[in-house]
């Protein structure tokens, strides 16, 4: 399945998790960085939510884009196989089942930082 959306998310950030976890944690280092994550959150900037909307694709087929640049290659805990993409406020903008407790998460951007484009692969 792929979702596709266009967001201005406030604080300029993202959040993929599941939130059926109680046991998430936003991860609060490398907050600069375009992607960071705790294991059980990852979290995305994205363009500035002043400078317009960021252009996001939620997807579980297979993927590998030439023109976008690889962020992060990892993966997140979904004890209830499920992933969700969120503001900061943990409102849920889209979500997708996953087949197991923990889901490998690929993301490329436009840019390596605050990217306008972000492709959210899971698998």
């Amino acid at each position: 399945m792929k979702i596709i959306l266009s967001v201005a998310p406030q604080h300029s950030i993202l959040l993929l998790a599941d939130v059926e976890n109680d046991a998430a944690e936003v991860p609060l280092d490398g907050v600069e960085d375009a992607v960071v994550s705790s294991g059980s959150v990852v979290g995305i900037n994205v363009m500035a939510e002043v400078d317009g909307e960021t252009l996001v694709e939620l997807t579980d087929e297979p993927s590998d884009p030439t023109d976008l640049i690889p962020l992060f290659d990892g993966s997140v805990d979904t004890p209830s196989r499920s992933v969700s993409l969120c503001t900061s406020d943990w409102a849920v903008l889209a979500a997708l089942a996953v087949g197991d407790d923990e889901a490998r998460v690929r993301i490329f951007g436009s840019t390596s930082t605050r990217p306008d484009r972000v492709l959210v692969v899971l698998s």
